[in-house]
């Protein structure tokens, strides 16, 4: 499981507003133009923990919002080329 930005307590607290703005900023670099929830990652490993996914086997799976398939990283830290949605 490869997650992209998402905001938890790991990455970004909600205390801290700069910090909850600077994920945004870099979430609007992203082809879908978010940061992701925790939910949708843990459809994710719920979908790689069942029966589903018995046959699936030394696969890294990236839900990160299209980030992945942008091969640049730009100097902000945000993925790829994208033109920010800020």
């Amino acid at each position: 499981m490869a997650p992209g930005l998402v905001p938890t307590g790991l990455f970004a607290s909600s205390d801290d507003a700069s910090r909850a703005l600077t994920l945004d900023r870099r979430g609007g670099t992203v082809p879908m133009r978010r940061v992701g929830t925790p939910d949708e990652i843990a459809g994710v490993v719920a979908f790689l923990l069942g029966d589903d996914a018995a046959y699936v086997t030394g696969e890294v799976v990236s839900a990160d919002g299209g980030a992945f398939m942008v091969n640049t990283v730009t100097r902000t830290g945000g993925a790829g080329a994208w033109t920010p949605a800020y």
